[in-house]
């Protein structure tokens, strides 16, 4: 058992039993013997002894008893009665609450653990220990790749290797990285509006050929570049003529609106071809001018004109022309 230094402590003793082993019921405190670390001594004169059961008694020791450390044994010394020694260890107060009582911490100054001075040597001990180890190459001094500090199959030291001064992993320590041969697949919906920069993304690369290429070439050897130009220049394009449409006056070609005169009409068509009013012209001349005046496509064969429609292919009509004539067939 274990009792607390210089602290008054209740316990049983017993049974004393007598010659015949009857139990003894009025032994006294004097015939209790308090024993010390093999030191045999009285015990302390206001320590008691009070009989409760079948020559069970109550000693109630006086904190002297148990003034010394160690080993504390109670035992009687009654002519030819007898009783069963009492054994106590007794500890330090702060020992006995941490481990019996549970009301303390143990004592366990740092100090007392090295013999001197905590801050100064555990510090020290410590920072040894680090460069001894070159730990202190994580975060506190420069870690140079060409000049590895300690052995060369340290786990650092394997997994790094010298990039221009820079430390870099070894491709042994990336070679159960994901395969890149085939594509690292995204979660649904894993980029969004919120996650992606625009201003901070990084230009869309890919050495890559055939069907995998991000940015492939087309049959006709054009690139996404090739297409952007001629895509800005269809837009030219679509400027321009959406400026001319714009410029039609839709009421004038329906003549509901300012519809040209027939004196119009006849300044232009001189204007087009070139006659004079009242002026005089051939046949041949005629044709040409309103072959230009509309578009359209007129064959000879020795007298005969045949008109074609825009298409170039649907006659119209044939006009037999000889001197001084012209028939229509």
């Amino acid at each position: 058992m274990y009792a607390k230094q210089s602290t008054a402590k209740s316990f049983l003793v017993g049974p004393i039993l007598d010659a015949d082993g009857a139990a003894k019921t009025d032994e006294v405190v004097a015939s209790i013997k308090v024993t010390k670390n093999g030191s045999v001594g009285a015990p302390n004169g206001s320590s008691t002894l009070t009989h409760n059961h079948t020559g069970h008694y109550v000693y109630a020791a006086n904190a002297n008893d148990f003034d010394t450390l160690g080993e504390v044994v109670f035992s009687l010394n009654s002519g030819t009665n007898a009783m069963s020694i009492v054994r106590f260890q007794v500890l330090p107060a702060n020992v006995y609450d941490s481990l019996v009582s549970g009301s303390d911490y143990l004592d366990v100054n740092a100090a007392q653990v090295e013999g001197s001075d905590a801050t100064d040597t555990i510090q020290s001990s410590c920072d040894d220990a680090l460069v001894a180890n070159h730990l202190d190459h994580l975060l506190k001094t420069d870690y140079d790749p060409s000049s590895k500090p300690g052995v060369a199959t340290a786990l650092l030291n394997e997994i790094v290797e010298n990039d221009g001064g820079v430390s870099r992993f070894t491709q042994n320590a990336l070679e159960q990285a994901p395969d890149t041969t085939t594509g690292i697949e995204l979660a649904d919906d894993a980029i969004t509006a919120a996650k992606f920069d625009e201003s901070t993304a990084y230009p869309v690369k890919s050495a890559d050929t055939g069907a995998t290429q991000i940015a492939r070439v087309g049959a006709d050897g054009d690139t996404l570049e090739d297409l952007s130009d001629e895509i800005a220049a269809m837009q030219d394009d679509v400027t321009t003529i959406a400026g001319d449409v714009e410029n039609i006056d839709g009421d004038a070609m329906r003549g509901t609106d300012g519809a040209a005169t027939a004196a119009e009409v006849v300044t232009a068509l001189l204007a087009k071809t070139g006659w004079t009013e009242g002026g005089t012209t051939t046949i041949e001349t005629l044709l040409k001018s309103l072959l230009a005046l509309t578009q359209g496509k007129i064959t000879k064969d020795g007298d005969d004109y045949t008109f074609f429609d825009d298409d170039g292919l649907t006659e119209l009509f044939t006009l037999t022309i000889a001197a001084g004539s012209r028939t229509p067939s």
